[in-house]
This record gives C-alpha cells, structure tokens and sequence, in this order.
C-alpha cells in the first residue's frame, strides 16, 4: 500500500540473480538492499563458507539513469560473519556506491549473542560518510535488543538511535534523524489435545519515536500501543484481533505531501478561484487517541487451496493534511493448487481515507496474481501482474477547507494506474546448474477498459538473463 505513506516502501526482492544466497546478505537494520541496484548493466556475487566465516559480496554497475552525474553508478558490498559457537556470531559489513565524484560509504560491525538457551542480545554499531552536491556529510547508526522466544512467554526490546546525516545508498533505511525504542512481549497458551482452541497468544507492545536531538529531554513525536489476540482452532483455523491506539506529534519540520514538510504548506485565503492570496498553514501540534481495530482469519492449508481474509477499521493520521482521519481497510489472498504442477496466488487489498468530517479523501485498490507451473522437473514458468489504481481528492486545510498551495500551485485531485507485469523461464539440468530468463515491465497511466497490453507511458522495462554452475574444487 502506498496510500498515505511518509516515507518510502520495502519492496522484497524478486531477481533471480540477487534471491539465490540473500539471506547471508542479512544485516541488522537492513543495511544491505539489493533493490538500490535498479537497472544492473553487469555483475558478479560471490557467496560461501570458508571454516567459521561466511562470506557474501556483490559488485555491480548500474545504468546511467540512476546517476545523479550522468555516470555509472558502481556498488561493492560485502557481508562477513564469523561463528562464535554453533548459535552466536560476529558480524561486519561494507558497502560503497560511487557515482562520478560523488559516493556513500558505510562499515559497521554487529554482535548476535545467545545466552540462557533461550535469549539473545544483539549490538551494533555503523558509520557512514557521504560525499555529494552539498558536500561532507558523516552519520552513525547505533543499536541495541535484547530477546527472548520461550514456548509461553516472549518478549523483544530495543533501541536504536539513526543520526540526521546517516546514509545507506546500498541499504534500506527509510527514516533518519530519529530514535525509535519498542517493547514487545507475547504469552502463549496451549489447550487440550482434542480441544476446540489448541493454541492462544497475546501480543502487547509498545513504540516511541523521538527526534534524534531531542532524546532524553523532548517528548516523543510519535508513537503506538497495541494489543493482538490470534488462536489457532481445531482444523488450524487461525482467527486474530488487534485494537491499536497511534499519536503524532507536529512541526514545521514533518513530513507532508509527496515528502514536502509543513513548513513549505500555504492556504489559499478563500474558495475563490481568482484569489491567489495565501495565509500561513496552521500545524496542528498533536493527534491524540487515534484508535482502530482489526481482525483476520487464515484458513487451513488444505491440499489444493489455502486463503487470509482481513479487516481494519478507525481513527488515524492523514498525513497530506496534517489533519485525523479515518481508514478502512480490506484484504484477501488465496492460494489454489489444481494439480501438483500448477499454483495461482491471487492479493487483492483496498484502503480508502475519509476526512473527520466524513468527506471522501483517498482510496487505493491493488490487485496482484502469480501464476506458477513446474512443466517438468528441470523446467519451470512464472508469471505476476500487478495493477495499482490511487485516486486522490484535491489537498484540504482541515479547518478553514480552503484549497492547500505547495509552491505555488493547488494541489488538485489525482488519479494514477499502474500496471507492473513479470515473467521467468528457468532451467536446471543438474543440480549447481541454472538458467534464468526473464522480462519486466512498468506501465503508468495504464487504462485497464482498453485492450490487453495497450499502454499509454512505459515507465520501465529490461530483459535478464543469469547462468550459475557449480564447480568442485
């Protein structure tokens, strides 16, 4: 869902070339993202065990579109790990994207320790220096968690501080200048065999964000409670319920529209069309007592088809306006097997936004299916499509309702049609031995009344190719 988001989204990756061997790229705060490599021109993985250490690492070059010189933008990144035992490990990570002149740097080093069979805790430290147009810039990035996962009772707390000028132009970091601590804890009971209810937890949690200078002696900017139920009945029918109560605190420093801040809103003075005066954008300083609720229900795997249906309703943030809102939202996903060759997995989620006066404000509707055949042992297809329609209405003050100006324009309704579709052909005639072939393409303005593959703007699309073999040494 990309409705009412401030900061960017984590798409998983989906490339043959980066998935094989992803996982001995993990790093905590998810400092290694291969999805920054967006059109790879070439490349090469390396990835293995050598005694105690695993070793992972990528080179690669990226097409001169993502430059912001007008160059290739190169990426190194290296993954390290060295075995303290059979459950601990040490941890060190590299990476480097060089563009032209400019580049971003980062290392750091993360400790996973287990202790009492049934806790671990968790360090790490990063810096990072970035050299671009507006100079020198060096930032940290520091943690802390310690974990418990017992068979009735668990819990997680954390604590990380991301300085202002931290950069991960090879990782996933969505939100800097921040210190965010959590406090989650879960109980577990069991039922008897037989029993209607085998299996209830109760999840609890906590969040707080503060501004990273303000830490220790400012209040937080925002934040959450939560308490969820899920069960698992006889059958593994798996119901679950959530109540959720969000805050958010306000500055001319938040982020707004399209990542516009609310120092940069104005308000037009009337309704009138031919007023072009303004008057400043009265910031709310907080939105208290944001309650919802939701719940959800995942059927059994049955042989040939397994499906999720969920539901959210309640109070929240419409960020485009700095303004309470209320959300509703819709999900469901089903996968169906019809023969041990094929699956069909169909998503279908939909969110829309109402202002607290009711009015309409936003609605975004995503529609997803994959199709999947093994034709032979060595042979195998896949196909996914993926359509996202968002329609939006014109930006609102939420207590004059006269028209929002962003520089120096209205910020009028919007609608947007997108269309993602992939395919993959693979071939392995022996174990260590592969071949993938494959095609992507983006598609805006995507109007779906028209003909099948009519498209009005290709915003993106690129063939791959990958051959992997093993080799014995």
């Amino acid at each position: 869902m990309t409705l009412n988001q401030r900061f960017q989204l984590f798409y998983p990756e989906k490339r043959p070339f980066f998935l094989d061997g992803l996982e001995l790229l993990d790093t905590p705060n998810q400092l290694i993202y291969t999805r920054r490599i967006v059109s790879p021109d070439a490349g090469a993985k390396l990835a293995g065990k050598a005694g105690p250490w695993t070793i992972a690492a990528i080179v690669s070059s990226d097409a001169t579109s993502e430059s912001a010189t007008g160059s290739h933008p190169a990426f190194g990144i290296t993954r390290l790990r060295y075995d303290l035992g059979p459950t601990s490990n040490l941890g060190f990570v590299g990476t480097d994207r060089e563009d032209g002149g400019q580049f971003s740097r980062l290392a750091g080093a993360d400790i996973h320790v287990v202790h009492s069979k049934l806790y671990f805790v968790e360090l790490q430290a990063v810096a990072s220096w970035l050299h671009d147009a507006t100079g020198f810039h060096r930032g940290t990035l520091t943690q802390a968690t310690w974990d418990r996962t017992g068979r009735n009772e668990g819990f997680n707390f954390g604590l990380t501080g991301i300085a202002p000028d931290f950069d991960a132009a090879a990782g996933f970091v969505a939100r800097t200048g921040v210190v965010n601590a959590h406090a989650f804890n879960r109980f577990t009971g069991y039922g008897a065999p037989g029993a209607l209810l085998e299996t209830i937890s109760s999840f609890q949690s906590i969040f707080r964000t503060w501004k990273y200078d303000g830490f220790g002696h400012q209040s937080p900017i925002e934040g959450n409670e939560s308490v969820s139920v899920q069960g698992t009945l006889r059958g593994w029918w798996q119901p679950n319920f959530s109540v959720t109560r969000n805050f958010f605190r306000f500055d001319a420093t938040s982020v707004g529209y399209q990542g516009t801040t609310y120092g940069g809103y104005r308000v037009r003075a009337t309704k009138l069309p031919t007023d072009t005066a303004t008057v400043p954008f009265a910031i709310p300083a907080l939105l208290d007592n944001l309650f919802s609720v939701g719940a959800g229900l995942t059927t059994p795997t049955w042989r040939q088809f397994t499906g999720t249906v969920s539901a959210s309703y309640g109070a929240g943030a419409n960020f485009d306006e700095a303004a309470r809102g209320t959300g509703t939202s819709l999900g469901a996903a089903v996968d169906l097997r019809p023969t041990p060759a094929v699956r069909i997995s169909a998503q279908y989620s939909r969110l829309t936004l109402h202002r607290r006066d009711g009015s309409w404000y936003s609605t975004e509707d995503i529609p997803r299916l994959k199709l999947e055949y093994q034709a032979t042992r060595s042979i195998f297809f896949r196909v996914v499509g993926q359509y996202t329609h968002l329609t939006s209405d014109a930006l609102r003050d939420p207590t004059t309702g006269n028209p929002i100006v962003i520089g120096a324009s209205v910020v009028g309704p919007s609608a947007s049609n997108d269309l993602r579709v992939d395919w993959l052909f693979s071939y392995r005639p022996s174990p260590g031995t592969l071949i993938y072939l494959g095609y992507g393409a983006s598609c805006s303005d995507f109007d779906v009344a028209c003909a099948v593959g009519r498209q009005r703007t290709r915003t993106e699309d690129g063939f791959f190719a990958k051959l992997s073999y093993l080799l014995g040494l």
